[in-house]
């Protein structure tokens, strides 16, 4: 996908980053963040 439609790529990553991001946030998960990782192949 990272060649053959590079911006659908980019905007993947780009939510999944907002996704972990967002997990991590304790005022978001009612002080239950989590730890994630995205890992892209």
């Amino acid at each position: 996908m990272a060649k053959s439609a590079p911006a659908e790529f980019e905007t993947a990553l780009n939510v999944l980053a907002d996704v972990a991001h967002s997990l991590g946030d304790p005022r978001l998960t009612c002080s239950n963040p989590k730890v994630v990782a995205v890992l892209v192949g």
